[in-house]
């Protein structure tokens, strides 16, 4: 191409247009950051509950309620959230259901089901009195623990604020999954004031952007910087043609008058620190009906062509 010429019209059509088509198609990708929030609550499900526990009505299968917490647990509501501590029944700190110590024995088990679309990430934080094993779609992420300390197991997972099971940035794709929480009491305890039993736990599990969302805004970046590029070329190849034009000709050829008629009609100064900054308000005026002219020695009216 000629230095100096414009760009031609299909290829400035081509471009805006494949920006165009880039942006629609992005704006019609989903967003793909959507978070589940998961919190131990009444209505969950409990299922294999331990024959020790099956009186009073509560049968060997069915769903969770809430408890009362020990002063010693982690509070409800951790992290601002509205986990509470639940069981298969009223077990907790001077509840109405007193669970016997089974030991090694599991309890109950209760289980929390999501479904997600895509790619995610689950974030889990667990207590459990006496303690709890823990499953994400049969995968034991947590062991429980039989030890008994001063209050519950006193280690991972346990009762007390510090005590809490973390689980961080598990990777899971798109389907449905179910967390189980296997519940243990070990305490030697002979009622619920001394021997309560109980789950709270919080999480969420948040979307993250497929490989090919992120090729997609690349992809889309790239047009409109090549759209850029293309609206500003005529005036770029225009000044670049002064340096191959006759150096004879003071107007520096046509190429470098086109650009110059691309440009504001602004007055610059050629001694400022930073070449082509304007020149002062004060130093050019009006004459006439002609254009602004400079009064300053330095300046000159670059679109008039002329010094």
């Amino acid at each position: 191409m000629e230095e100096g010429a414009k760009i031609p019209l299909n290829v400035r059509t081509l471009a805006i247009g494949t920006a165009a088509a880039i942006l629609g198609l992005l704006s019609a990708v989903p967003a793909a950051a959507g978070i589940i929030l998961l919190n131990s609550g009444p209505g969950l499900s409990y299922s294999n509950l331990n024959p020790s526990g099956q009186y009073g009505g509560v049968g060997a299968s069915g769903t969770t309620v809430a408890t009362g917490a020990h002063p010693l647990w982690q509070p409800n509501h951790p992290d601002g959230s509205a986990a509470v501590w639940i069981s298969y029944a009223d077990t907790g700190y001077q509840g109405t259901h007193f669970q016997p110590s089974l030991g090694s024995t599991p309890v109950v088990t209760i289980t929390d089901t999501f479904t997600t679309t895509t790619t995610s990430v689950l974030n889990l934080e667990v207590w459990a009195d006496d303690s709890a094993g823990v499953a994400v779609d049969g995968t034991q992420v947590f062991a429980p623990i039989f030890t008994q300390g001063s209050a519950c197991s006193g280690t991972v997972i346990g009762c007390l604020p510090q005590d809490g099971g973390v689980l961080t940035n598990y990777f899971l794709s798109a389907g449905t999954h179910t967390i189980s929480f296997v519940l243990y009491q070990t305490g030697s305890g002979t009622d619920t004031s001394s021997n309560p039993m109980g789950l709270l736990f919080t999480g969420s599990d948040e979307t993250v952007p497929e490989p090919s969302d992120f090729l997609l805004a690349g992809a889309g970046i790239s047009a409109m910087v090549l759209v850029g590029r293309v609206r500003q070329a005529p005036v770029r190849r225009g000044l670049s043609a002064r340096s191959s034009s006759n150096p004879s000709d003071p107007s520096g050829g046509a190429g470098a008058r086109r650009a110059r008629r691309h440009l504001l009609a602004i007055p610059w100064c050629e001694g400022m620190p930073f070449p082509g900054e304007p020149c002062a308000a004060s130093s050019f005026r009006t004459s006439g009906a002609g254009p602004h002219r400079p009064t300053g020695p330095r300046c000159r009216l670059l679109s008039s062509g002329r010094a």
